[in-house]
């Protein structure tokens, strides 16, 4: 608690924003234009731009940094360009902590610098002295890491970023959604059709020395059934004769 007579100052929030706004637009060319001309208004930038495209669909995105003080006014202006507004994220993060312990680290490393600089002044020997340099060095690599992501926090804090995707009108409108659905259904098939016929194909080489081997032995039983010899038919036998009563003449 502050000691009695005292005032805790109010603390700053570090406050790291970031957000995704898909909008559909008349002429995505003249969007970002506009877009360009709110963002530089308010001493902004436009990071990078992209178009592209593939068949028949155009995309077009942008990447934007808006000083953190400005981020709601410049993102209710670019709502003000769309003729619908697709989809729309933002996130905050809080790095007030994380911020205020870096320039706690910060500055007991400073004070550890100096100390080792007054002792480099009283060394004496060559020892001492690359022993002394040695430790220093440390201490301000350590230094400098900490000064760069103070940085890195500090800037993301101060400028916003924003996202954003321009959808030509004409392209929602340009596929009906039962020409869709009969487009996914054959795309779907012909995808399972693909995944069945690499199986077939896989089995069929990796297993290439099995069939090899069925094949060998069917060879093998068909010449080994090729020289056995055919079973003879034994000779039919004459019919046996009973021989019958004498007949011998009557006197």
């Amino acid at each position: 608690a502050p000691a009695a007579g005292t005032q805790a100052l109010p603390l700053d929030r570090m406050i790291i924003r970031q957000g995704t706004l898909s909008i559909t637009v008349k002429d995505p060319v003249a969007g970002v234009q506009a877009i360009t001309t709110i963002v530089e208004g308010v001493n902004g930038y436009v990071a990078s731009t992209n178009y592209e495209n593939v068949g028949d669909t155009q995309t077009t995105t942008m990447s934007l940094r808006i000083p953190s003080q400005d981020y709601a006014n410049v993102v209710q202006n670019i709502r003000g360009l769309a003729l619908k507004v697709n989809q729309e994220t933002s996130t905050s993060q809080d790095v007030t902590e994380q911020f205020s312990d870096l320039n706690a680290q910060l500055r007991n490393l400073q004070a550890t610098e100096t100390q080792y600089l007054a002792l480099m002044a009283k060394a004496q020997t060559v020892d001492d002295i690359i022993k002394v340099q040695t430790q220093l060095t440390e201490v301000r690599g350590k230094i400098e890491q900490l000064q760069g992501q103070i940085n890195f926090l500090q800037r993301k804090s101060d400028f916003s970023q924003l996202d954003i995707t321009l959808i030509p009108e004409a392209q929602q409108a340009q596929v009906p959604k039962a020409r869709s659905r009969f487009i996914n259904a054959v795309t779907t098939g012909w995808d399972a059709s693909l995944e069945a016929l690499s199986v077939i194909v896989y089995l069929a080489v990796s297993l290439w020395w099995l069939i090899l081997v069925v094949l060998i032995g069917f060879g093998i039983v068909r010449f080994v059934r090729g020289r056995r010899p055919l079973p003879t038919t034994p000779a039919p036998k004459p019919p046996e004769t009973t021989p019958g009563p004498d007949l011998a003449p009557t006197p």
